[in-house]
């Protein structure tokens, strides 16, 4: 619970309650990552969110998860206005969304469908 007041303090961000219950219990983690085949998804500590935002982002954005060169944000603007909608999914490869994407889904929802479709990118069907 310090680490993510410590977080809090220091970056101005919000924390969404879904996203600060799973902190609470895994500081980071890694899905689906394949030995054979690497990939996988990486759900970044708080250390690594305030080590790795990315300059070309708009600074009320975090990321908190890697697959492959792609991104999940945190729109602390959003979640401070008590919106569900904070998710944005910034993908490298297709420039027409270059300035990413909302999900239009709260972390938990995410987290949920993205293990019930095996680590599937589920938002682009």
């Amino acid at each position: 619970m310090e680490e993510i007041e410590e977080f809090l303090r220091s970056t101005h961000w919000h924390l969404p309650t879904d996203y600060k219950n799973f902190l609470l219990i895994h500081n980071g983690a890694w899905l689906f990552e394949s030995v054979r085949y690497g990939g996988g998804y990486e759900l970044l500590s708080l250390d690594e969110i305030k080590n790795s935002h990315l300059d070309y982002m708009p600074k009320h954005w975090y990321p908190i998860s890697i697959n492959n060169g792609d991104y999940i944000f945190i729109d602390s603007n959003r979640v401070a206005s008590d919106q569900n909608n904070y998710l944005v999914c910034f993908n490298h490869d297709d420039v027409s969304t270059s300035e990413g994407y909302y999900l239009n889904m709260t972390f938990e929802t995410w987290l949920e469908r993205l293990i019930i479709a095996q680590g599937t990118e589920f938002w682009t069907w």
